[in-house]
């Protein structure tokens, strides 16, 4: 008897036969769901971020970008700015780059938190929005020595997501001037360099390039010391010249090579009657540019030191 199978066994082998398939199918539907809520919500969150920034764009590019002194003498705000300024007074500048989503407002405010979660009318966003450093008081001060602008990098390009077509030459050469202008002067800046440093020591043997301090750069040693390390990390040669006294505009986002470290755009403040041009048949690959050592371990390539 041991050798058949008796009805109950059976049906049990029949049940299970038929709930199993049906609850996988069951699971691959909920799956299937739950990915076209988030992809929605993701797409929306992204239609979200440039339809609001849309009109922000609006308002700057159809307001007038003269400028007027007062009876001191004093430059005032120039008009394409009060608009924006009325919704938030936070904004010191806007940034432009052609061919990238990077088109948005600047702003200020008293710590390097609050912007990385709060878009430009201070509702909650995890998309945040670009803003200058704090530890200068722009508004009262000017540019300092280094204006270092910060941005998140969005997987869907927008704000410093698209800062990463720098790593292209070619792209380099075809848009070599960013056009960051404060709420009392139109400005124009030279990129000279690219690089990627890390945050963490131990990604470098405890070494940590702070290229965001030091805003004010007094001497020519504390200018010496940082235009060296940034050429020393620099992707390109370029013959834009750069000398002691210049004005630097330094945009930072995030990378994901490895954990915790930034890819940088520098670049100088055209001088007063000099023209805005760039040689871009000098701009050509540094070979020899200096990686941080977790970027050799996590692409495979051998170090040279």
């Amino acid at each position: 008897m041991g050798i058949f199978k008796n009805k109950g066994e059976e049906n049990k082998q029949s049940v299970i036969k038929k709930v199993i398939p049906k609850a996988i199918l069951t699971i691959c539907i909920i799956v299937l769901i739950v990915s076209i809520v988030y992809i929605g919500q993701y797409l929306y969150e992204i239609w979200s971020l440039k339809n609001a920034n849309k009109e922000l764009v609006d308002i700057y590019s159809n307001s007038p970008s003269s400028s007027q002194t007062d009876e001191s003498g004093d430059t005032q705000m120039l008009d394409k700015f009060k608009d924006l300024y009325a919704i938030n007074s936070d904004i010191i500048g806007w940034i432009e780059i052609p061919d990238t989503t990077i088109n948005y407002p600047v702003v200020q405010t008293t710590d390097n938190s609050y912007y990385l979660g709060h878009n430009f009318k201070k509702e909650e966003e995890k998309a945040g929005t670009i803003f200058e450093d704090y530890r200068v008081n722009f508004v009262e001060e000017g540019l300092p020595d280094k204006t270092v602008l910060y941005g998140h990098n969005m997987e869907s390009g927008d704000f410093f997501g698209n800062l990463h077509k720098f790593r292209e030459l070619d792209f380099l050469k075809e848009h070599p001037v960013i056009q960051f202008d404060t709420l009392y002067d139109e400005q124009k800046w030279k990129i000279f360099a690219c690089f990627l440093t890390n945050v963490e020591p131990s990604h470098d043997n405890g070494v940590v390039f702070d290229y965001h301090n030091n805003l004010y750069l007094p001497t020519e040693a504390d200018f010496n010391n940082f235009y060296d390390n940034v050429m020393k990390r620099n992707f390109y040669k370029t013959d834009v010249d750069v000398k002691f006294g210049d004005d630097f505009l330094v945009l930072s986002t995030c990378s994901y090579e490895f954990y915790n470290n930034r890819f940088v755009v520098v670049a100088r403040k055209v001088r007063d009657g000099e023209d805005d041009t760039v040689n871009t048949e000098a701009i050509s690959e540094n070979p020899e540019k200096y990686m941080p050592l977790a970027w050799y371990e996590v692409t495979g390539q051998k170090s040279p030191r």
